[in-house]
């Protein structure tokens, strides 16, 4: 930590971005979000700013930590030269900043990406938001995360990584408001059925019968019903045939 604060403002500034998204990103990505908003490089650096860099300067800030060996650059991609000095560079920004500020790279990355390369950085962007989840008070903000992490978990479960859709679809369900079933009906039928799928996914019976039992309670038709009635029987037969596995060891 003592390194990085000898560096200049800026090139501090560009780790904890950095520090912020991982070990290591590509350029392409990285593009999208290194830029000097106005205010965050103030807080962040406890200077005063007189210009805003663009990104290229953020890049020669990281080219210059580069130099310094506490980052490594393999191709278009930056990494940290070792786990502990990321840690380190994300210690330095204050705690009270930093839901704030992983909200305001999420926004940028969502900003700034092309709309037919979404998908590639959604992920990332989703991450980063729900870092930043408690600095995210309005409904409608709110409502535009719980869709981001339904469009993440849906991908994560064409990937077959039920693990991390059930981190988004859970998240999803978190940002939903008191009254949802009404407001939001669509969203958070969608949510807690494609919820159910993926505990079942993974195994996790008891939450799978409390997800589907709030949408058979919930759900306005029985077609809506249908699909979790679909994981529920596939959720019992499942345990069912675990219990006879158990009993004949016995």
């Amino acid at each position: 930590a003592d390194k990085i604060r000898q560096l200049p403002i800026r090139c501090q500034y560009a780790i904890k971005l950095l520090a912020c998204v991982g070990s290591k990103c590509n350029e392409t990505i990285l593009q999208l979000f290194m830029r000097e908003e106005e205010g965050f490089h103030d807080e962040l650096s406890g200077k005063e700013r007189k210009s805003s860099d663009d990104s290229n300067n953020q890049f020669l800030m990281l080219d210059f930590a580069v130099d310094e060996g506490l980052l490594q650059k393999e191709g278009r991609n930056y990494n940290f030269a070792h786990d502990q000095i990321q840690h380190a560079a994300y210690s330095l920004i204050p705690e009270d900043e930093r839901g704030r500020l992983h909200k305001h790279i999420g926004k940028l990355i969502l900003i700034y990406v092309s709309d037919d390369e979404v998908d590639d950085v959604l992920f990332l962007a989703v991450d980063q938001l729900n870092r930043g989840a408690a600095f995210i008070e309005e409904e409608e903000e709110k409502m535009d995360l719980a869709m981001l992490n339904l469009r993440a978990g849906e991908k994560a479960m064409s990937l077959s990584t039920f693990l991390i859709a059930v981190s988004y679809l859970k998240a999803g369900i978190g940002m939903l408001p008191e009254g949802h079933w009404g407001k939001h009906y669509d969203l958070s039928l969608q949510l807690y059925s494609l919820y159910a799928e993926a505990e079942y996914c993974i195994g996790n019976f008891q939450e799978v019968g409390h997800a589907t039992g709030v949408v058979i309670k919930q759900a306005k038709s029985f077609e809506n019903k249908l699909r979790v009635y679909a994981i529920l029987i596939k959720s019992l037969a499942a345990q069912k045939k675990a219990a006879g596995c158990n009993t004949h060891r016995l």
